[in-house]
């Protein structure tokens, strides 16, 4: 409790009074509790009370979602964009950016995930998804999909050669389909892969890394 501007007039009994600012002591205050109320201060054995409010968080809602809500497995959450908006017991409302606390996110479990959200001992959520792929060059993705046994690759340019990160489902993976767009085939980006029966070659490939 913070007594600064806290004036006293204490009244004697020749009709003279005295202001006082310090020496006097407050009774039980607590800050947890919302709401109006009354602090009881003493001052030469005389007595009064003033009113205080305390204003705290009764609610916490997203206002506006993240930008990026869709992420490739091992990626960190991003919550540029994300807007919550606080309520407070006064019936007032603040939106905040950060000072938030964002609760476990797994990013190598792949589908819809919730999201949970912390702020003043309040909390929400909101949803990402998270997508059983990541890069494979500068400007290329690849996104494998473990109910087809389809592995995707896409984007413009080279693939980067020696490098499988799809590697885990060699056993899985039974077609690789390629897109327009792609100029390179990393080396050893298929290899050992012996359940793959098709893979789709764009006209936009015009290298093939060894094998």
């Amino acid at each position: 409790l913070d007594t600064t501007g806290l004036t006293l007039t204490l009244n004697y009994s020749n009709g003279t009074t005295k202001d006082v600012t310090d020496g006097f002591y407050v009774g039980w205050f607590d800050p947890w509790m919302y709401g109006t109320q009354s602090v009881f201060v003493e001052y030469e054995g005389y007595s009064t009370f003033f009113d205080v409010t305390v204003i705290g968080a009764t609610g916490l809602s997203v206002k506006t979602l993240p930008e990026k809500t869709e992420y490739f497995r091992g990626e960190y959450i991003d919550t540029k964009g994300l807007t919550l908006t606080v309520s407070y017991s006064n019936g007032t409302t603040k939106d905040i950016t950060d000072g938030f606390y964002i609760d476990w996110f797994d990013s190598y479990m792949t589908g819809v995930q919730t999201v949970n959200v912390s702020y003043e001992g309040m909390m929400t959520s909101f949803e990402v998804t998270v997508i059983n792929g990541g890069y494979c060059g500068d400007n290329l993705t690849w996104v494998y999909d473990e109910m087809t046994g389809v592995l995707t690759i896409s984007g413009t340019g080279a693939m980067s050669d020696w490098s499988s990160p799809w590697y885990e489902w060699s056993h899985s993976i039974t077609s690789v389909v390629i897109e327009e767009g792609v100029t390179n085939i990393g080396a050893n980006a298929f290899a050992s892969f012996y359940n793959l029966s098709t893979v789709s070659i764009p006209e936009s490939v015009t290298y093939i890394g060894a094998s």
